[in-house]
């Protein structure tokens, strides 16, 4: 009779250590293989059920505060320059020009605006865009106009005009000397027409 209690005993004791060790590997990996026999468990409270984990991802990024607190550090300078263009193809062709340029400190890209008042083939401020060439300080920025432009089909009294689109791409090449003047070319290409010639800015 003893020695029956003594199985019985020792029967429990290897049952409740090997649900056990399966209960700590459902809370360990959810998708452990013998989940769904402990599942016929779990509603006489014996082996709770274990929630889902979620990885932890991380991402790198600039701090926007400096050490101690304070302000938030801005990865972003604007500065507005005003100046002249000239046209190397006509010598009649040439006005004020602005510019206005965002830094990106954080990537080395620019953005802004670029007006060359007075031009003929882009009479309106553009969007501008772009890097350093990776020559020296050479910065290169460049943006597109797009217009309709007049095209007269056929000759005599036949003839008639139609409006054709054309995209003229605007890119400025130049060197910021001495962090307060400019200096340049630009460029316009278009299927029509083109026009280059150079630009001197001072920052304002």
């Amino acid at each position: 009779m003893k020695s029956s209690k003594k199985v019985v005993f020792i029967c429990m004791i290897i049952t409740a250590v090997f649900f056990s060790n399966m209960a700590i590997a459902q809370n360990m990996l959810p998708l452990f293989p013998y989940s769904s026999i402990l599942s016929l468990w779990s509603p006489i409270g014996l082996f709770p059920s274990a929630l889902p984990v979620s990885p932890i991802t991380r991402s790198a990024s600039i701090p926007l505060l400096p050490a101690g607190g304070g302000a938030a550090l801005s990865t972003l300078i604007t500065t507005n320059w005003s100046g002249s263009w000239g046209s190397f193809i006509n010598i009649n062709q040439f006005g004020v020009m602005t510019l206005t340029l965002t830094e990106d400190l954080a990537t080395g890209t620019f953005t802004g605006a670029a007006l060359l008042a007075l031009n003929s083939l882009i009479p309106v401020s553009v969007a501008v865009s772009g890097a350093y060439t990776g020559v020296g300080l050479n910065i290169s920025v460049s943006g597109i106009y797009s217009d309709l432009v007049p095209v007269t089909i056929g000759g005599g009294p036949l003839a008639f005009i139609v409006f054709v689109p054309v995209n003229y791409l605007l890119t400025l090449d130049f060197n910021i000397v001495a962090g307060a003047q400019i200096s340049g070319s630009y460029a316009i290409n278009s299927t029509q027409k083109t026009d280059f010639g150079s630009i001197y800015l001072t920052i304002i």
